[in-house]
């Protein structure tokens, strides 16, 4: 748990800083859809986590008495995080919604095909070991 308001900020501009990266469209497109939205997925847990710290830094701050440094700073992260989370849910949105990977429009993937093949094989043999026994 953050102990002030700047170990806040600090870890929120380290989160903002990873999000933006992975958000930015080239650095995107070399991930799977699906672990682009596990990053997204994670870094919202931590802006949360985040969050409910700062709110604990200012319960205590409240009171002791105390104002709350960089407050600004700490809103100003939170709309950039924001905004980055946005394009990269954008971004993670896109690439499951690409037909040409994960729709009809799919090229075949050898390991696919070569599982397809085992099943068709093994429902044959399984029928020919059927109708053995039974004739």
């Amino acid at each position: 748990m953050a102990k002030s308001t700047a170990d806040v900020l600090a870890q929120l501009k380290e989160l903002n800083t990873h999000v933006s990266f992975l958000a930015k469209t080239k650095v995107g497109a070399n991930f799977d859809g699906r672990v682009l939205m596990e990053c997204a997925t994670q870094a919202r847990r931590h802006a949360i986590q985040l969050h409910h710290d700062l709110e604990a830094v200012a319960d205590s701050a409240g009171q002791r008495g105390r104002g709350l440094s960089h407050v600004q700073d700490v809103v100003r992260e939170f709309d950039l995080l924001d905004a980055s989370l946005k394009r990269l849910d954008r971004a993670w949105k896109e690439k499951m919604n690409d037909p040409a990977r994960y729709g009809d429009a799919a090229l075949p993937a050898p390991v696919n095909e070569l599982f397809s093949l085992l099943g068709t094989l093994s429902d044959i043999w399984r029928k020919e070991r059927i109708r053995q026994r039974l004739g």
